[in-house]
């Protein structure tokens, strides 16, 4: 498992910190970024050794995700599709247009 350590310049870029967020909130200060990864390494192995752990859980979603073919069958969608493929077929072409520089008089119709 890997978790993620912030680890950052303090003014006058001296020392370095290095620092675990929620839920762990552990950080430490050093005069090199290794040591201060290493030193919060260390503490984060030492609450492990104590008997901290991580853990997740799951849950279903608050609501439910529709299942593919969820749009109803019927003329309002069908028309609604229809111009969303007009609609994608036009930018497209402006898009060549804009950036290959194609006109869309020497395209054959698809």
């Amino acid at each position: 498992m890997e978790l993620p350590v912030l680890i950052e310049s303090l003014p006058g870029g001296v020392r370095y910190r290095a620092r675990m967020g929620d839920p762990i909130n552990l950080s430490a200060e050093a005069a090199t970024p290794e040591e201060a990864l290493q030193l919060v390494q260390t503490e984060f192995q030492r609450l492990l050794g104590e008997g901290a752990r991580i853990a997740a859980i799951s849950f279903p979603p608050s609501s439910p995700i529709p299942a593919p073919g969820w749009l109803p069958e019927d003329e309002l969608t069908r028309e609604w599709l229809d111009a969303v493929e007009v609609y994608r077929k036009e930018c497209d072409s402006a898009d060549r247009r804009r950036i290959l520089g194609e006109d869309p008089a020497d395209k054959v119709a698809s």
